[in-house]
């Protein structure tokens, strides 16, 4: 069955594409099906352009790696509920997990035991479809939901602000219209249709910028494979965007328009537009929206801060290898190579990738390094060694080729390199079966097929103490290599294998040559200097070597390393955004009010130049008055952080919640912004000429 996507673009919407064969993978297929538009399956983020029974899943993957996971969907028969349901798939499950051998678990620990019938089965409502991104972009979704509210709460009150001051100038014009007859309540309807207009042209701009910048949402996604996502603003938006502009219009215009029209009229009438009483209030009003504005302001400037100096030290930390000038890719080898074949094929391909102008080294590995694939944990023994009951003696399995560590230049701290000894020949073996059952029966000592093992000093320090591991040996309970001992040839430095966040693992490097057909095979290219423009030799390089393999995957190490980072740049970039766009906010509003409470003292201002006062004096004057409300909100602000910031502790990484440090940076930042928010209008209040200030008098 083909999409409706894949009809359009490759047979014109022909309706007679029914019947016709297409090759997929060196295999034929017979279209009895076209997918209506828009159907994508239930992987959200998901493209596919063929859909084929899963029963020929054995053909199309003859002589290659099968795919290592499976995506189940069923429909419940009517009356039958999720509970009951999953009640009868997880006793299924617990019934094929009671059916290992006793003699392998007998072999596990009580640790491994426990983690062996742990897992249970789990339905989801697959009505929204299954992504893989949901999980982890769960939380970051919601906390940025959060600061962007803070940011509309902070918008909207600079706009109150803006509104009670527009209220303060037309006192008198409102004074007026009361005494002539006008109601209240018709007043009241006038100015909140000003402030519905003013929120629903916001609103507008705001869809105007979604349309553009909705797409750039999709490059903090891990770029492992094509994501399609459609992200643009459509009708659902269209009316939350509507509804939070009437909303916002309405409760932050509501408070002027009442103020606005509670007059007294005879003392309005008297005095000037903005002074007396009801110009204090309003003014007192002001001043506690914006102390508000500074302290979400300083929450936010807070809480970005952590997630961009965690982004900072995630990035520069140790993991253990140098990510610079180096290219990963996979090969393709088609159907019809056998496992022999494969293996010398891979192996003429690492000869002339380190034959090519520019390349330092090269090898392979099962998976790169910050793979989220990456094999589980092995149960090991050492003889000797002795376990703790209930211990997890598990070890991070790794299949590598020669000169891995010389290639993402991991130091060998004792010991050697894997060489040309750890290189069985298994061309007499054509099958992937007969490679590890001649691996697996091969004798203890036979030194054709010598098993060696790099471990990393987490694991030498774990069996070994103190001692020199170097020559000796230790056995792990699993695949094709069972029970065979394994003699260490050397320690390799600690490195980061599934995530830069994870903790040393206790780790050991196998040669991939010693089981070829293992698992999948990565390519690692480290070049003499950039990278760049390596691809297309490396895509022409394999051509040549054979015109039935294909390059796929193809990236420097520094992408491995910021897709493994992509939820946390996804935080800190946005986060860091929103809250330097509140922080301006804030400071908009902040030097709006000021200058409004400095036009409301012009004269007062003028009398206290003209008995005497310097310009000095009166910057200190309207400066103290900045410094307090700027104060009074970042005492507000890091009280609020204090309780906050633990709500995106698990993002964090090398820092607590309340870190001192960028505590302090963000309040000396919001400090030094206000203040010169607040010195503008300080300066043109010294400049007041007296004679001019007094003439109102």
């Amino acid at each position: 069955v083909i999409s409706y996507d894949f009809w359009l673009r490759r047979f014109e919407l022909d309706p007679g594409v029914l019947g016709r064969k297409i090759i997929l993978e060196d295999f034929p297929f017979t279209i009895i099906g076209v997918a209506p538009p828009g159907f994508s399956g239930f992987e959200i983020g998901g493209k596919p352009d063929i859909w084929w029974s899963l029963r020929m899943t054995s053909q199309v993957y003859s002589g290659r790696k099968w795919p290592s996971w499976l995506l189940v969907m069923g429909r419940l028969l009517p009356g039958v509920s999720v509970e009951q349901a999953r009640a009868e798939l997880d006793a299924i499950h617990r019934q094929r997990l009671n059916e290992i051998s006793p003699e392998r678990l007998s072999e596990l620990t009580p640790t491994e035991r426990s983690n062996y019938f742990a897992p249970r089965i789990e339905l989801e409502p697959g009505g929204s479809g299954w992504t893989p991104l949901r999980k982890p972009f769960r939380q970051p979704l919601l906390i940025l939901m959060m600061v962007v509210s803070l940011v509309l709460v902070i918008a909207c009150a600079n706009v109150a602000n803006l509104l009670l001051s527009r209220a303060a100038a037309r006192q008198k014009e409102i004074a007026v219209r009361l005494a002539l007859g006008a109601g209240r309540f018709r007043l009241i309807r006038q100015l909140l249709t000003e402030s519905l207009v003013l929120s629903l042209a916001g609103g507008a701009l705001g869809l105007l910028f979604a349309y553009q910048g909705t797409q750039l949402l999709l490059t903090y996604l891990p770029q492992e494979r094509p994501v399609f996502l459609n992200v643009s603003p459509d009708s659902r938006v269209l009316g939350f965007t509507l509804a939070v502009s009437v909303l916002t219009g309405i409760l932050f215009g509501l408070a002027p328009a009442l103020g606005a029209t509670r007059l007294d009229l005879t003392t309005s009438l008297k005095e000037k537009p903005g002074s007396g009483s009801s110009g204090r209030s309003r003014l007192a009003l002001n001043k506690v929206l914006i102390v508000a504005q500074v302290g979400l302001s300083l929450l936010l400037l807070i809480g970005a801060g952590l997630v961009v100096r965690t982004l900072q030290k995630l990035k520069s930390l140790d993991a253990g290898f140098d990510r610079e000038n180096v290219v990963v890719f996979e090969v393709e080898p088609g159907r019809g190579f056998s496992v022999a074949q494969q293996t010398s094929l891979y192996k003429q391909l690492l000869a002339r990738l380190e034959a090519l102008p520019g390349a330092r080294a090269a090898s392979v590995s099962g998976y790169p390094p910050l793979n989220r694939m990456t094999t589980a944990g092995n149960s090991v023994k050492v003889p000797g060694h002795t376990v703790p009951a209930g211990e997890d003696t598990s070890c991070q399995l790794l299949w590598v080729g020669p000169k891995f560590f010389e290639t993402m230049m991991m130091p060998l701290l004792q010991g050697r390199d894997y060489g040309p000894q750890e290189e069985p020949t298994f061309e007499a073996n054509p099958s992937q079966q007969a490679v590890g059952q001649a691996v697996q029966n091969a004798p203890p000592n036979d030194e054709a097929v010598p098993l060696s093992a790099v471990i990393n000093q987490t694991m030498a320090h774990y069996f070994f103490g103190n001692e020199d591991p170097v020559g000796k040996h230790f056995y792990f309970m699993s695949g094709s290599l069972k029970a065979r001992p394994f003699q260490v040839i050397g320690v390799v430095k600690d490195a980061k294998y599934k995530s830069l966040r994870e903790a040393s693992r206790r780790a050991f490097y196998l040669s991939y040559f010693q089981d070829p057909g293992a698992g999948p095979l990565t390519f690692l290219l480290r070049t003499t200097g950039s990278p760049t423009g390596f691809g297309t030799v490396i895509e022409r390089t394999v051509r040549e070597l054979n015109p039935g393999l294909q390059v796929v995957g193809l990236k420097t190490m520094d992408d491995v390393v910021n897709e493994s980072l992509a939820q946390e740049r996804f935080v800190a970039h946005l986060a860091g955004f929103f809250s330097l766009f509140a922080l301006v906010l804030a400071c908009v509003g902040l030097y709006g009010i000021m200058s409004y409470a400095v036009t409301r003292r012009t004269n007062e201002i003028g009398i206290r130049m003209a008995l005497g006062a310097r310009s000095a004096h009166v910057v200190r004057l309207v400066m103290r008055e900045t410094m307090q409300l700027v104060a009074a909100g970042v005492a507000i602000g890091l009280g609020v952080a204090l309780a906050a910031t633990r709500l995106i502790a698990n993002l964090l990484y090398g820092l607590t919640p309340n870190d001192p440090v960028t505590m302090a940076a963000a309040a000396l930042l919001m400090i030094a912004v206000a203040a010169l928010a607040g010195y503008l209008p300080a300066r043109r209040a010294s400049r007041v000429d007296p004679m001019t200030a007094l003439r109102y008098e």
